[in-house]
């Protein structure tokens, strides 16, 4: 895991077997900055697969700033709340109790309603969002695009795609390819100096991208 700390956004999706180093790993992940998600069964088990003593999500329960008791796979979806979105809980519910974190999303239902199912936690100069349900698309896409860097904002079109990576010089770089025969646009959200072309210094707010255009900023 030596590389994660070059990642703005780290997923640990369902990380049911984890040992305490790499435990320990994400903590420094996340106070240096970094954003990890991290989803229900994550923590939940040592290395040899063994149900881990400790109150879930155990060695990640301060980080996450959440611990749970109860659990449920669910037979039917779930209405979900949050997020100005709406949505549905599918397959699983982790009954969230807040040590630190703050409710994102909470279940619309009789029994599990008492507890958020999405919660966020600052540690450091990072965050950890627990998710402890399996979320529908809309409310999973509006999660992931609050965990954006700043940087770049995608415009709304298929055509623009946007990649990111890291140079020698520890600079982040963004990558906007317009795949299209016209005009679009992406966001910037923070200053950034053009890379390709000039060089200039760019302020925050539209970047035109002509057809079939690149631009990469830092």
């Amino acid at each position: 895991m030596s590389q994660v700390k070059r990642l703005p956004v780290l997923v640990a999706p369902a990380l049911y077997c984890l040992a305490d180093e790499p435990a320990l790993e994400l903590e420094d992940y996340v106070r240096g900055g970094g954003h990890l998600v991290m989803t229900f069964r994550t923590g939940y088990a040592d290395e040899e697969a063994r149900a881990r003593a400790e109150v879930a999500p155990g060695p990640l329960r301060a980080l996450a700033g959440v611990r749970y008791l109860e659990y449920s796979t669910l037979l039917e979806p779930v209405p979900l709340h949050g997020l100005g979105k709406r949505d549905v809980a599918r397959h699983w519910a982790d009954g969230l109790e807040l040590e630190g974190a703050e409710p994102l999303a909470r279940y619309d239902h009789h029994h599990f309603g008492r507890w958020p199912a999405i919660t966020r936690h600052r540690v450091g100069a990072g965050t950890v969002t627990y998710v402890g349900t399996l979320p529908g698309r809309e409310l999973t896409a509006e999660l992931f695009r609050r965990q954006r860097p700043a940087g770049l904002v995608t415009a709304e079109s298929p055509q623009v795609t946007l990649h990111s990576a890291v140079n020698a010089r520890g600079e982040r770089l963004w990558f906007a390819h317009n795949w299209s025969d016209r005009e679009s646009t992406v966001t910037l959200t923070a200053r950034a100096t053009e890379v390709t072309g000039r060089r200039q210094p760019l302020p925050p707010g539209p970047l035109r991208l002509a057809p079939f255009d690149v631009r990469v900023v830092k």
